[in-house]
């Protein structure tokens, strides 16, 4: 579907009434303009004449030709001249207001007019229609012509029940149809705090969906909120990427990985390798003399059958794995390597070591 595509035509027949309505009362307006101008001409003809008369006998009454009295009533004859000039030109001024006034119905009714025929506002795919010919839409209810909404295709959801498609029931819900451009889609991660200072504007990240296994999607950070939600601690971020073919579709969840590596890594180790004493979490680290060091650290993030120690172990320490009850401080140790655990951030040693078994009794 692309940009300006006609969707839907609605019948308006009481506003069609109204604007011929409103385009006759505008036409008498401006008839009526017609009139006041012409009563106008006629008044200033009048009191020119009135005036012409009231200077003449107001001369022959000083040549005492005509009485006083006669000459007082042309003087008045001629202010009710003026006063109605006056009046007349009070006439034309409220008929070019009703004029105005009729104007301003006849565009407001005209742009409601215009709104008979929906067009879609950009490319994309209608993914919801909540109306069907013959549904009655509702001009008060401004939403309706919306191009969002929240209820399936098939029905429109009214107070008091649902009304199957095809009715002549009101079309509410929201709007007419819900219209999705898919061509470049939005994500959406709530990245944790600990990686929140490494999310930048512009830089990419990879996206896979469980759908697709084999194929694996490039995005952009467009922008971040630039605060952590107080509740989760985290950043919200989102993503943008190209979507051309529609192999994915609004409203999956996806897989991001930013690739982001932290200025002072965490040491991950087995989770059977940290030891919970009461003075606090410790790990027994193999001296280069072969000897048994409990080694004070701090954990970070734990993923269960492993945990980050943000503090306390140094990348490349030898670890035990598997640590005996009986193992004390300083015990000599023949370690033997044990199976290889998968590190994602620091590797502890590449085969975590574990104390002999003669001398541990493991």
């Amino acid at each position: 579907m692309g940009a300006g595509q006609l969707l839907a035509e609605i019948d308006t027949p009481q506003v069609d009434q109204e604007l011929q309505q409103a385009r006759a009362d505008l036409a008498q307006a401006n008839a009526g303009l017609g009139q006041a101008e012409a009563n106008l001409a006629q008044a200033v003809t009048n009191m020119e004449y009135a005036r012409v008369t009231y200077e003449r006998n107001q001369y022959l009454a000083q040549q005492h030709v005509v009485p006083d009295q006669t000459r007082d009533q042309m003087k008045a004859a001629y202010d009710v001249a003026k006063a109605t000039v006056d009046a007349m030109q009070a006439n034309i001024n409220a008929a070019k207001a009703t004029i105005a006034s009729n104007e301003a119905n006849v565009r407001s009714l005209k742009a409601l007019q215009g709104f008979q025929k929906v067009f879609s506002p950009f490319a994309g795919v209608i993914t919801a229609r909540n109306v069907e010919v013959g549904s009655l839409i509702n001009p008060s209810n401004s939403s309706n012509v919306s191009t969002t909404t929240g209820t399936t295709a098939s029905s429109a959801t009214l107070p008091g029940g649902t009304i199957p498609k095809g009715t002549n029931a009101p079309a509410t819900g929201g709007g007419l149809f819900e219209i999705a451009r898919i061509d470049t889609l939005r994500i959406f991660i709530s990245v944790p705090q600990t990686f929140a200072s490494t999310i930048k504007s512009g830089q990419t990240a990879n996206i896979s969906v469980r759908e697709l296994p084999q194929k694996t999607f490039t995005g952009r950070v467009v922008r971040t909120t630039s605060a952590l939600d107080p509740g989760s601690r985290t950043l919200l971020t989102e993503v943008q990427t190209s979507n051309s073919d529609y192999q994915l579709l609004p409203g999956m969840y996806a897989t991001v990985n930013f690739g982001v590596q932290s200025p002072d890594p965490p040491v991950r180790i087995p989770a059977t390798a940290l030891i919970i004493h009461a003075d606090g979490p410790q790990v027994a680290v193999v001296t280069n003399d072969q000897k048994i060091h409990y080694q004070k650290v701090v954990i970070g993030r734990d993923y269960g059958n492993q945990n980050d120690i943000i503090s306390g172990l140094a990348p490349g320490t030898t670890v035990i794995v598997n640590v005996a009850d009986g193992l004390q401080e300083g015990a000599q140790v023949r370690p033997q390597t044990a199976q290889s655990v998968n590190q994602t951030n620091n590797t502890v040693n590449p085969q975590p070591p574990k104390q002999d078994r003669t001398q541990t009794g493991s």
